[in-house]
Protein backbone atom coordinates (compact mmCIF):
# COMPACT_ATOMS: atom_id res chain seq x y z
CA UNK A 1 0.00 0.00 0.00
CA UNK A 2 1.58 3.49 -0.72
CA UNK A 3 2.11 5.91 1.47
CA UNK A 4 0.49 9.52 0.72
CA UNK A 5 1.27 12.99 1.41
CA UNK A 6 -0.70 16.40 1.41
CA UNK A 7 1.07 19.41 1.62
CA UNK A 8 0.04 23.24 1.80
CA UNK A 9 0.16 24.75 -1.74
CA UNK A 10 0.52 28.82 -2.59
CA UNK A 11 -3.24 27.79 -3.77
CA UNK A 12 -4.80 24.30 -2.95
CA UNK A 13 -2.61 21.71 -1.65
CA UNK A 14 0.06 19.37 -3.39
CA UNK A 15 0.35 15.25 -2.76
CA UNK A 16 2.94 13.08 -3.19
CA UNK A 17 2.30 9.11 -3.41
CA UNK A 18 5.24 6.89 -2.20
CA UNK A 19 6.61 3.74 -2.52
CA UNK A 20 8.47 4.11 0.74
CA UNK A 21 7.63 5.82 3.59
CA UNK A 22 8.98 9.10 3.92
CA UNK A 23 7.38 10.68 7.04
CA UNK A 24 10.98 10.28 9.11
CA UNK A 25 13.05 12.40 6.88
CA UNK A 26 10.23 14.77 6.04
CA UNK A 27 10.27 15.77 9.58
CA UNK A 28 13.82 16.72 9.00
CA UNK A 29 13.22 18.72 6.22
CA UNK A 30 9.92 20.38 7.21
CA UNK A 31 9.79 23.04 9.75
CA UNK A 32 6.57 25.23 9.25
CA UNK A 33 5.46 23.66 6.29
CA UNK A 34 1.70 22.45 6.87
CA UNK A 35 1.55 18.62 5.53
CA UNK A 36 0.01 15.58 6.51
CA UNK A 37 -0.23 11.74 6.13
CA UNK A 38 -3.23 10.98 3.97
CA UNK A 39 -5.23 7.52 3.38
CA UNK A 40 -4.88 8.47 -0.68
CA UNK A 41 -3.14 10.79 -3.03
CA UNK A 42 -4.79 9.32 -6.36
CA UNK A 43 -4.44 12.49 -8.10
CA UNK A 44 -0.50 12.84 -6.96
CA UNK A 45 1.82 15.90 -8.05
CA UNK A 46 4.93 13.93 -7.19
CA UNK A 47 5.65 10.15 -6.99
CA UNK A 48 8.26 8.03 -5.56
CA UNK A 49 8.37 4.45 -6.97
CA UNK A 50 10.78 1.82 -6.05
CA UNK A 51 13.57 0.63 -9.27
CA UNK A 52 13.89 -2.86 -10.34
CA UNK A 53 17.85 -2.26 -10.57
CA UNK A 54 17.39 -0.78 -6.78
CA UNK A 55 17.33 2.85 -5.60
CA UNK A 56 14.11 5.03 -6.16
CA UNK A 57 12.57 6.99 -9.11
CA UNK A 58 10.94 10.60 -8.30
CA UNK A 59 8.84 11.75 -10.55
CA UNK A 60 6.70 15.10 -11.00
CA UNK A 61 3.15 13.86 -12.59
CA UNK A 62 3.00 16.97 -14.87
CA UNK A 63 3.94 18.52 -18.14
CA UNK A 64 7.25 18.62 -18.16
CA UNK A 65 7.40 15.43 -16.79
CA UNK A 66 10.71 15.45 -14.90
CA UNK A 67 12.67 11.99 -12.87
CA UNK A 68 15.02 12.40 -10.53
CA UNK A 69 17.05 8.84 -9.68
CA UNK A 70 18.26 8.36 -6.55
CA UNK A 71 20.27 6.19 -4.09
CA UNK A 72 18.43 6.69 -0.35
CA UNK A 73 14.87 7.28 1.07
CA UNK A 74 16.55 10.54 2.48
CA UNK A 75 17.50 11.54 -1.13
CA UNK A 76 13.96 11.25 -2.61
CA UNK A 77 12.35 13.45 0.05
CA UNK A 78 14.74 16.10 -1.07
CA UNK A 79 13.64 15.37 -4.76
CA UNK A 80 10.11 15.32 -3.68
CA UNK A 81 10.06 18.75 -1.95
CA UNK A 82 12.36 20.26 -4.58
CA UNK A 83 9.14 19.43 -6.79
CA UNK A 84 6.66 20.52 -5.02
CA UNK A 85 8.58 23.95 -4.69
CA UNK A 86 9.00 24.33 -8.78
CA UNK A 87 5.09 23.54 -8.85
CA UNK A 88 4.63 26.44 -5.93
CA UNK A 89 6.48 28.55 -8.12
CA UNK A 90 4.46 27.89 -11.37
CA UNK A 91 1.13 28.76 -9.22
CA UNK A 92 2.82 32.05 -8.37
CA UNK A 93 3.79 33.14 -11.65
CA UNK A 94 6.89 35.03 -12.16
CA UNK A 95 9.35 33.58 -9.23
CA UNK A 96 12.15 32.33 -8.97
CA UNK A 97 13.28 29.82 -6.20
CA UNK A 98 16.78 31.13 -4.73
CA UNK A 99 19.53 29.33 -3.08
CA UNK A 100 19.60 31.18 -0.12
CA UNK A 101 18.64 31.22 3.69
CA UNK A 102 16.56 34.37 5.13
CA UNK A 103 15.21 35.90 8.07
CA UNK A 104 13.13 38.67 9.27
CA UNK A 105 15.27 40.95 11.23
CA UNK A 106 12.49 43.62 13.08
CA UNK A 107 10.22 42.75 9.86
CA UNK A 108 13.10 43.52 7.39
CA UNK A 109 13.67 40.31 4.86
CA UNK A 110 17.53 39.56 4.32
CA UNK A 111 18.27 37.08 2.46
CA UNK A 112 21.60 35.37 2.27
CA UNK A 113 22.26 33.62 -1.28
CA UNK A 114 25.98 31.52 -1.50
CA UNK A 115 27.33 28.41 -1.85
CA UNK A 116 27.44 25.30 0.57
CA UNK A 117 29.14 25.89 4.10
CA UNK A 118 29.46 29.79 3.59
CA UNK A 119 27.49 30.20 7.01
CA UNK A 120 23.98 31.08 5.51
CA UNK A 121 22.16 28.76 8.29
CA UNK A 122 24.24 29.98 10.72
CA UNK A 123 24.02 33.29 10.52
CA UNK A 124 19.83 33.03 10.35
CA UNK A 125 19.90 30.69 13.52
CA UNK A 126 22.07 33.47 14.96
CA UNK A 127 19.70 36.23 14.21
CA UNK A 128 16.75 34.01 15.68
CA UNK A 129 18.25 33.13 18.97
CA UNK A 130 18.16 37.01 19.03
CA UNK A 131 14.87 37.69 18.56
CA UNK A 132 14.18 37.44 14.70
CA UNK A 133 12.10 35.03 12.87
CA UNK A 134 13.86 32.47 10.73
CA UNK A 135 12.90 33.01 7.32
CA UNK A 136 13.72 29.11 6.22
CA UNK A 137 16.91 27.59 5.46
CA UNK A 138 18.43 27.18 1.73
CA UNK A 139 15.42 27.67 -0.50
CA UNK A 140 13.30 30.54 -0.65
CA UNK A 141 10.74 32.07 -3.26
CA UNK A 142 11.27 35.41 -5.10
CA UNK A 143 9.33 38.16 -7.21
CA UNK A 144 7.46 39.28 -9.06
CA UNK A 145 10.20 39.77 -11.41
CA UNK A 146 10.77 41.34 -14.50
CA UNK A 147 7.57 43.81 -14.12
CA UNK A 148 9.16 46.60 -12.37
CA UNK A 149 6.95 46.16 -8.82
CA UNK A 150 8.70 45.40 -5.42
CA UNK A 151 10.15 42.41 -5.19
CA UNK A 152 9.19 39.74 -2.41
CA UNK A 153 10.36 36.66 -0.78
CA UNK A 154 8.48 33.86 -0.28
CA UNK A 155 9.31 31.50 2.41
CA UNK A 156 9.16 27.90 2.64
CA UNK A 157 8.73 27.02 6.39
CA UNK A 158 11.79 24.86 5.98
CA UNK A 159 14.14 23.74 8.89
CA UNK A 160 17.60 24.86 9.14
CA UNK A 161 20.49 22.42 8.29
CA UNK A 162 24.31 23.37 9.72
CA UNK A 163 27.17 21.25 9.82
CA UNK A 164 29.16 20.35 12.63
CA UNK A 165 30.47 20.79 14.86
CA UNK A 166 29.45 24.46 15.85
CA UNK A 167 32.43 26.60 16.18
CA UNK A 168 32.99 27.98 19.61
CA UNK A 169 33.50 31.44 18.52
CA UNK A 170 29.52 31.64 17.98
CA UNK A 171 29.28 31.44 21.85
CA UNK A 172 27.67 29.29 24.35
CA UNK A 173 24.31 30.28 24.35
CA UNK A 174 24.38 29.58 20.48
CA UNK A 175 25.87 26.51 21.00
CA UNK A 176 22.68 25.77 23.04
CA UNK A 177 20.40 27.05 21.01
CA UNK A 178 21.37 24.09 18.43
CA UNK A 179 21.42 21.82 21.12
CA UNK A 180 18.00 22.59 22.18
CA UNK A 181 16.73 22.32 18.65
CA UNK A 182 18.64 19.61 17.04
CA UNK A 183 16.79 16.82 15.81
CA UNK A 184 17.85 13.03 15.87
CA UNK A 185 17.46 10.41 13.56
CA UNK A 186 18.93 7.27 12.45
CA UNK A 187 21.77 7.44 10.27
CA UNK A 188 22.11 11.15 9.76
CA UNK A 189 25.87 11.77 9.36
CA UNK A 190 27.55 13.31 12.87
CA UNK A 191 28.91 16.47 10.68
CA UNK A 192 25.53 17.28 9.81
CA UNK A 193 22.42 18.64 11.89
CA UNK A 194 18.92 19.37 11.14
CA UNK A 195 17.64 22.47 13.42
CA UNK A 196 13.57 22.64 14.00
CA UNK A 197 13.31 25.78 15.41
CA UNK A 198 10.02 26.98 17.97
CA UNK A 199 7.16 27.67 16.10
CA UNK A 200 7.44 31.24 17.10
CA UNK A 201 10.63 31.60 15.61
CA UNK A 202 10.06 30.51 12.49
CA UNK A 203 7.92 32.64 9.60
CA UNK A 204 5.16 30.15 8.51
CA UNK A 205 4.96 28.31 5.24
CA UNK A 206 3.79 31.31 2.47
CA UNK A 207 4.87 34.31 4.28
CA UNK A 208 5.41 36.91 2.00
CA UNK A 209 7.26 39.86 2.64
CA UNK A 210 9.63 42.75 0.57
CA UNK A 211 13.15 42.04 0.08
CA UNK A 212 15.28 44.38 2.17
CA UNK A 213 18.73 43.15 1.21
CA UNK A 214 20.88 40.47 -0.06
CA UNK A 215 23.95 39.58 1.74
CA UNK A 216 26.64 37.48 0.98
CA UNK A 217 28.06 35.69 3.70
CA UNK A 218 31.79 35.37 3.50
CA UNK A 219 33.51 33.18 6.38
CA UNK A 220 36.84 33.87 6.99
CA UNK A 221 39.92 33.41 9.67
CA UNK A 222 41.79 36.77 9.87
CA UNK A 223 39.39 37.98 12.73
CA UNK A 224 35.92 40.82 12.93
CA UNK A 225 33.40 40.65 11.13
CA UNK A 226 33.17 43.49 7.99
CA UNK A 227 30.47 44.89 5.95
CA UNK A 228 30.96 46.51 2.90
CA UNK A 229 28.54 47.14 0.27
CA UNK A 230 28.75 44.53 -2.96
CA UNK A 231 29.16 45.30 -6.69
CA UNK A 232 26.34 45.18 -9.03
CA UNK A 233 27.92 42.63 -10.70
CA UNK A 234 28.91 40.46 -7.67
CA UNK A 235 25.62 40.18 -7.29
CA UNK A 236 24.22 39.92 -10.79
CA UNK A 237 26.89 36.94 -11.00
CA UNK A 238 25.91 35.31 -7.96
CA UNK A 239 21.62 35.33 -8.80
CA UNK A 240 22.76 33.88 -11.98
CA UNK A 241 24.63 30.85 -10.44
CA UNK A 242 21.26 30.69 -7.58
CA UNK A 243 18.66 30.94 -9.36
CA UNK A 244 16.43 28.09 -10.30
CA UNK A 245 13.73 29.44 -12.81
CA UNK A 246 12.56 26.41 -14.98
CA UNK A 247 10.03 28.52 -17.16
CA UNK A 248 12.46 30.91 -17.87
CA UNK A 249 15.12 31.13 -21.05
CA UNK A 250 18.87 32.04 -20.08
CA UNK A 251 18.08 35.46 -21.43
CA UNK A 252 14.91 36.20 -19.44
CA UNK A 253 16.58 34.80 -16.15
CA UNK A 254 19.76 38.04 -17.12
CA UNK A 255 17.08 40.34 -17.44
CA UNK A 256 14.76 39.57 -14.32
CA UNK A 257 18.33 39.45 -12.36
CA UNK A 258 19.46 42.16 -13.24
CA UNK A 259 16.43 44.30 -12.53
CA UNK A 260 16.65 42.46 -9.30
CA UNK A 261 20.10 43.44 -8.33
CA UNK A 262 19.06 46.91 -9.64
CA UNK A 263 16.30 47.12 -7.39
CA UNK A 264 17.42 45.26 -3.72
CA UNK A 265 20.65 46.62 -2.31
CA UNK A 266 23.38 44.13 -1.65
CA UNK A 267 25.91 43.34 0.79
CA UNK A 268 29.52 41.51 1.64
CA UNK A 269 29.93 40.24 4.93
CA UNK A 270 33.35 38.72 5.83
CA UNK A 271 32.84 37.06 8.96
CA UNK A 272 34.43 34.72 12.11
CA UNK A 273 32.27 35.24 14.40
CA UNK A 274 28.91 34.72 13.53
CA UNK A 275 27.23 36.25 16.82
CA UNK A 276 29.25 39.73 16.20
CA UNK A 277 27.92 39.45 12.13
CA UNK A 278 24.52 38.73 13.17
CA UNK A 279 25.05 42.00 15.79
CA UNK A 280 26.32 43.67 12.73
CA UNK A 281 23.25 42.91 10.15
CA UNK A 282 20.98 43.98 13.17
CA UNK A 283 22.58 47.59 13.08
CA UNK A 284 22.37 47.44 9.15
CA UNK A 285 18.63 46.79 9.00
CA UNK A 286 17.56 49.39 11.65
CA UNK A 287 19.67 51.92 9.36
CA UNK A 288 17.16 50.98 6.66
CA UNK A 289 20.22 49.24 4.75
CA UNK A 290 21.56 53.08 4.33
CA UNK A 291 24.42 52.92 6.77
CA UNK A 292 27.10 51.96 4.01
CA UNK A 293 25.48 53.22 1.05
CA UNK A 294 25.37 56.77 1.91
Amino acid sequence: MPHCYEFAAPHGVFRIRSEVDIAAPLKLYVGRWPWREVVDAAAADVEILRQPEGGLLVRLCHEPELTLQVEYVMESASGALDMLIRLAMEQLGAFAMLHAGSALIDGRLVAFPGRSKAGKSTLALQLALRGHLLGGDDRMLVGPLGGGAAVDGVLLGLNARMRLPVDARAGGRFISYVEERRLEAPGLSPQLAFIAPRPQEMAPFGQRAALAALIVPVRGEEGGVALEPASFSDIMRLLLEEFYAPHWTAAELTQVARALAQAVPGFVLRFDDSAQAAAALERLARSGFRELVG
